[in-house]
């Protein structure tokens, strides 16, 4: 991957201010001229609709002007058209493949905190179809990995006191939308940090992986599960009194494919709360064993890399 030609696509793609998506949140009511909807469009068109989008000569307009679809040039041509195809079928995805074998590294390097820091990737994999499946199936994953790091954070800092953080999260990043493989592939990566030397770091990665084959076999305790739920339940209810929360909100909607079969931004914001309710009211300790079943397998492979401080060399007594 070449600096330049990057920025060059990035630049052809994402030059045209008409085809921003723009979100606004907050107490809109406490900015001069936006205590009403026609202020607060007035507010918009000033400052946003008049951008002009790339062009040459005179005839530039205004991305509002023209619908989002940039200037028109004199020859009738368009002008800042997005490069981005806009059919996800027609994305050129990533060539990847998840791996097939358990790999463990050590890489040695200076670091001005002498801490090891240990990640453990997991391949995963969900049915993107139908739309509700899946939906079902990230809420499902995602609790998974929710009781893997309660499970992690009580068995290597409460019980052993052997690292100072843990976490497990999830990503489909690398995935191409149009799903070329017909199953949206990513990773758990389970990240920790302990003290550097000896053998400390492997231990935890086996301590790591014998729990996600535990969580497989043997159901939890309820308390577990209730633990877990009143967690996320007192979590969600502090962060939905944050602008944050709901900008994240809308966000996630406007890119879901649900907005793109609707284009209505409540029902696919209420399909995913709807979803989330659904699989929060059904998760027991057997439901729960369940899942962990399905995402990983009973000899999954794993990628553990550990990056460690080097050395320090002796001091010549000689300076």
């Amino acid at each position: 991957i070449k600096a330049a030609e990057s920025c060059e696509f990035f630049s052809e793609c994402f030059h045209n201010p008409g085809e921003f998506t723009v979100i606004v949140l907050g107490d809109l009511d406490e900015i001069p001229g936006a205590s009403d909807d026609k202020g607060f469009l007035g507010l918009m068109e000033k400052y946003l609709g008049s951008i002009r989008v790339p062009g040459s000569g005179d005839e530039k307009e205004s991305a509002i002007a023209n619908g989002g679809t940039g200037g028109v040039g004199s020859d009738g041509t368009h002008l800042g058209a997005c490069n981005l195809p806009m059919d996800v079928s027609k994305i050129v995805p990533i060539p990847f493949k998840q791996p097939e074998d358990s790999l463990r590294e050590t890489v040695r390097a200076q670091m001005v905190d002498p801490i090891s820091m240990t990640q453990v990737t997991v391949p995963v994999g969900i049915e993107p179809f139908p739309l509700e499946h899946a939906m079902n199936e990230s809420f499902w994953i995602t609790f998974c990995c929710t009781l893997l790091e309660n499970r992690l954070m009580r068995e290597m800092r409460f019980s052993r006191g052997e690292i100072y953080s843990v976490s497990v999260t999830l990503s489909f990043a690398v995935e191409s939308p149009s799903f070329p493989t017909g199953r949206a592939r990513g990773d758990m990566a389970i990240s920790f940090s302990c003290e550097p030397g000896g053998n400390a770091a492997d231990k935890l990665v086996k301590l790591a992986v014998d729990e996600v084959q535990s969580l497989r076999s043997v159901p939890v305790a309820q308390d577990e599960i209730d633990s877990m739920l009143e967690t996320e339940r007192r979590g969600y209810e502090v962060a939905q009194e944050e602008n944050s929360f709901w900008q994240e909100c809308l966000i996630t909607a406007c890119q879901s494919r649900k907005y793109r079969e609707t284009k209505d931004l409540d029902a696919a914001y209420s399909f995913k709360e709807d979803t989330r309710r659904r699989v929060i009211a059904s998760i027991t300790p057997e439901t729960m064993r369940d899942a962990f079943q399905k995402f990983f397998k009973e000899d999954f492979a794993y990628t553990a890399i550990t990056l460690e401080p080097e050395a320090k060399q002796p001091e010549d007594p000689k300076e």
